[in-house]
């Protein structure tokens, strides 16, 4: 059974009729709003997903920030604080 029909055989508002009159579940056609909440329902997991993964990539963003700041800070206590004219040298190294 494909995922979009599992859903809408789940979805609220399914009529037992088909079921009782048939005997099977799968027998009729899902409605309109069955079919539109579906959608939505897997519009969410799709959402959720998304979600999850931007925290995961955020969260790894902001340790990666940390452990560079780390890595300034012990290399300022060892060499002396980064002046201007330094970081504008490695900007240019950077970018071109």
């Amino acid at each position: 059974m494909s995922r979009e029909h599992s859903k809408v055989a789940d979805s609220p508002g399914k009529s037992d009729a088909c079921e009782a009159s048939t005997g099977f579940e799968d027998s009729c056609e899902p409605t309109d709003e069955q079919r539109l909440l579906a959608a939505v329902d897997e519009a969410g997991d799709v959402f959720a997903a998304d979600m999850s993964s931007w925290f995961a990539d955020t969260e790894e963003r902001h340790r990666a920030a940390e452990r560079l700041g780390e890595v300034i800070s012990d290399w300022e206590a060892e060499h002396g604080t980064i002046t201007e004219q330094e970081l504008a040298s490695a900007r240019a190294h950077l970018s071109g």
